[in-house]
């Protein structure tokens, strides 16, 4: 599945920089947190990390480009498996959230029903 990887928040109050250098060719095997490209600002110089492994598939900025947040960097394919294991993944936290909304819901139904001892006096 393609998916385009895109420039992140770079640094507060900083909305473009210039891409210094392009550390990926289209083709290479990535993986996640790795570094993409360098974007220079007049704050700082960073670089912008993959959010996921896969192949690079087209690279849409060169070096010299003024890029700004939400530009794409580059079109990723990402490998069926990782993206069935990030569902996987999602799906297991939502089960997870539900299950602990019915534990808190059953306390709370434990806390408001009066107790025996204090019918009897």
């Amino acid at each position: 599945m393609a998916k385009d990887i895109k420039i992140p928040q770079i640094a507060e109050g900083v909305e473009s920089a210039t891409v210094s250098e392009v550390l990926i060719s289209e083709g290479d095997e990535i993986e996640k947190d790795e570094a993409l490209i360098t974007v220079e600002s007049d704050k700082a110089s960073v670089d912008i990390p993959s959010p996921e492994s896969g192949t690079v598939k087209s690279i849409e900025v060169s070096e010299g480009d003024e890029v700004k947040v939400g530009d794409v960097i580059l079109s990723l394919e990402t490998s069926e498996e990782e993206d069935t294991a990030e569902e996987k993944d999602k799906s297991d936290q939502k089960e997870e959230s539900d299950s602990e909304k019915e534990e808190k819901e059953a306390e709370e139904s434990k806390e408001t029903e009066p107790d025996e001892e204090d019918e009897k006096a």
